[in-house]
């Protein structure tokens, strides 16, 4: 038992002055506020999402990512026959791999040994497309480990330098901040039978570039933040038809430019696509529910927005600072402008109010 523990501290100390000889690039991240009005995101997100003592809301806004000290590129292609065994198969070599292809079953424990061969060891490619992953998701936090990426106190959390994860058909869920920070993620499939995008999935991956971005029928709802702050976002979103219901913050900070609102979606949550560089914006009038505010804020390049029949108020800084917007199809169900509501849209230069407008509030219709 002595012995046991001796080497589980000789492994600890170890890693760390792995850590400490780390020559690292640095990057800011965004800040998660709503700067137009003044409130903030973080107060509003309730994530619920940590495995330490430390809360996601008070961590810094600031990651380091390993330079990579090899030279030489090492490929390593592993079938499993048991999940769990990916670290014994892998032996020593589990810090010294660029790239992986992992056959067979896995599981949580599998997905660990992903994430410490990256972490400590740089791994920058896994292609999973020939695993099956155990119950058909990636599990919660799988490729972040608060309590090893960042110290209490410190101005830096310390992110993976994954590059490319290749996911496998049959997976049917991506856990709650799978891949939170991984700042360094460029690529990821979403394969055709994926339903679930659940909250913060790929929170603050900054590097991720996929264009267009597809969210695949079947999937209902797109998580709370799930790609918040994913600014390499530069393109198109196409969203499934069975899509119902998007979560505050979901495409918030992105910098996507085109985006459609099938027929059928029926809720927008708060900040949901908060400065993005959408054109247009024609939401169909299946969308009954638009919670919070702020939904379209900062869209400095949003020049059509079509707002659903039905509804009776227009949210709280709903197209605050859309300085291009030149149209808005204002129907006449809308009984309330709230404060805000058009705050600096000076390029609207007419608007068909609603016959059935009572009350426009603070500054709500201010150029």
């Amino acid at each position: 038992m002595g012995k046991h523990i001796y080497i589980i501290i000789i492994s600890i100390v170890f890693n760390f002055l792995q850590l400490s000889a780390r020559k690292y690039d640095c990057v800011r991240l965004d800040d998660l506020s709503k700067t137009s009005n003044g409130k903030n995101v973080i107060s509003l997100r309730d994530s619920y999402v940590h495995d330490a003592a430390v809360s996601l809301e008070i961590l810094p806004r600031n990651a380091r990512v390993m330079k990579p000290t090899r030279s030489e590129v090492r490929y390593k292609d592993i079938t499993l026959v048991q999940p769990g065994t990916l670290a014994s198969v892998l032996g020593d070599e589990i810090n010294d791999i660029d790239s992986l292809v992992v056959r067979g079953p896995i599981n949580a424990d599998d997905f660990h040994t992903i994430w410490s061969s990256s972490f400590y060891g740089g791994l920058s490619v896994a292609n999973l497309e020939y695993a099956q992953i155990a119950g058909n998701r990636i599990p919660k936090n799988a490729f972040w480990y608060q309590s090893e990426q960042y110290t209490p106190g410190s101005e830096y959390i310390d992110c993976i330098p994954l590059r490319r994860i290749i996911l496998p058909q049959g997976l049917v869920e991506i856990g709650e901040a799978a891949f939170c920070y991984a700042i360094g993620l460029e690529d990821v499939n979403l394969p055709s039978s994926l339903r679930a995008i659940n909250k913060r999935s790929f929170s603050d991956c900054i590097s991720l570039n996929v264009n267009p971005l597809v969210i695949p029928e079947g999937v209902e709802e797109i998580g709370h933040m799930a790609f918040v702050n994913c600014k390499s976002l530069t393109g198109k979103v196409i969203l499934p038809t069975t899509l119902k219901k998007i979560n505050s913050g979901a495409f918030f900070s992105t910098k996507i430019t085109e985006c459609n609102f099938p027929e059928g979606l029926k809720e927008i949550g708060d900040a949901a696509f908060y400065a993005t560089r959408l054109k247009e914006a024609i939401l169909p009038n299946s969308c009954q529910s638009l919670s919070g505010g702020d939904h379209f804020a900062l869209n400095y390049e949003l020049k059509k927005v079509r707002f659903p029949e039905g509804l009776t108020i227009i949210p709280i800084s709903f197209v605050d600072n859309c300085i291009e917007l030149t149209e808005f199809i204002m129907p006449n169900s809308i009984e309330k402008i709230e404060e805000r509501a058009f705050w600096q849209c000076g390029k609207l230069q007419e608007l068909q109010l609603s016959s059935n407008l009572k009350s426009i509030g603070l500054e709500g219709l201010y150029y």
